[in-house]
């Protein structure tokens, strides 16, 4: 099966704050989102511009199953192709229409797209194929779908577009191999990563300059770019051990670690860049879910939110996989009560950016000046 390579990787406020916090809980929840009946586990992994449907996976013991969830709690299993096998999905478009993943059965992998009136569609993989494809990422308007398909035993970046086809995207200099990650709203950037004569480094890609690879923090790391900004401006993903941001050049800003950790990776970014979504481990050796901004530096959702009133009693987050466009929605994968579930936080964001919401909360929480 074709599959992405990833890395392998208490706050005390003063009694001010704690009140500043407090008045938020009211307006702020975290909500569980439950696997499909009769299965065991979940998770969400991408989320609508405007947070109103969500992409999520769930788990038995013998299978899983991509599905859509939407705001009024409507749910849409992506269903199989050959009655056999199991179906994965890894985006949601932008206008929240469209879940694009990969269906694995008996007869090999299957990049495909779902959608509410036209059902599951198989998108073709490249000629040469003898393993088939997957589709990782689609485009605000669903007009443009990216992913990997093999090649003659090599693995290859590709488009899907409507009115052009299938697109080959090729490798980078001395590379074998290439995922296209994630696309930018207007499907004109694709960021992702692939082997090279200096090892595997995350690129981005566009028709005029062709793939790009993203500048390393250190010579000789390994790098991913796994997330971009709506224009295409802002890249997020990893370089060595450390999640980082990339800027339109390829120059990448590093994000630091949890206290006490000593790797971090970024796999999500909202609309405009500034807001960066991952996870760390932290000084126990646990995986937990964080967000970046450049007040807040790299926080542990797990310490931050209880510090701005939202109640994660039973909760264990662990990564946070899409954040809005607009920047209101999270979500992620955590353990709830024991069990692996999906979660999504609605920013009770009322005439602010998410961002500026975010700061002057932090803010009256006493957590930045």
């Amino acid at each position: 099966m074709i599959t992405a390579i990833r890395v392998s990787r208490f706050l005390l406020l003063p009694a001010a704050a704690l009140c500043a916090a407090s008045t938020l809980a009211h307006a702020q929840v975290l909500s569980v989102v439950d696997p499909l009946p009769g299965d065991t586990g979940g998770q969400c992994v991408g989320v609508s511009a405007d947070g109103s449907a969500l992409a999520c996976n769930s788990y038995s013991a013998s299978t899983t199953m991509g599905f859509r969830q939407t705001s009024s709690g409507q749910r849409d299993a992506i269903g199989l192709l050959n009655g056999n096998g199991f179906a994965t999905a890894y985006a949601v478009s932008g206008d929240g229409q469209m879940i694009v993943g990969n269906v694995f059965d008996s007869v090999g992998d299957h990049a495909v797209m779902w959608t509410p009136n036209g059902g599951l569609q198989e998108l073709p993989p490249l000629p040469t194929s003898t393993i088939g494809a997957v589709a990782y990422s689609v485009s605000r308007d669903g007009s443009v779908v990216s992913g990997s398909s093999d090649d003659a035993g090599s693995v290859h970046a590709v488009l899907w577009t409507v009115g052009g086809g299938l697109q080959d995207l090729g490798l980078l200099p001395g590379g074998t191999y290439s995922q296209g990650y994630a696309l930018s709203a207007n499907g004109n950037v694709l960021v992702g990563f692939g082997d090279s004569s200096i090892g595997e480094i995350g690129f981005r890609w566009t028709a005029q300059h062709g793939m790009q690879p993203l500048q390393l923090l250190n010579p000789l790391d390994f790098s991913a770019g796994y997330a971009v900004s709506a224009t295409g401006a802002f890249v997020a993903g990893y370089s060595g051990l450390t999640a980082v941001r990339w800027n339109a050049s390829g120059q990448p800003t590093e994000l630091g670690v949890l206290a006490g950790g000593s790797i971090s990776s970024a796999f999500a970014i909202s609309g405009s860049g500034q807001i960066v979504g991952g996870f760390g481990d932290t000084a126990l050796g646990e995986l937990a879910a964080t967000i970046w901004t450049t007040r807040l530096g790299l926080q542990d959702l797990n310490d931050l939110l209880p510090a701005l009133g939202v109640d994660l009693t039973g909760w264990k987050l662990e990564v946070t996989t899409g954040i809005s466009t607009d920047g209101r929605t999270w979500c992620g994968q955590g353990v709830y009560q024991g069990e692996l579930r999906g979660w999504v936080l609605r920013l009770p964001v009322t005439g602010l950016s998410a961002l500026g919401w975010l700061n002057g909360s932090a803010k009256r929480a006493g957590l930045i000046n």
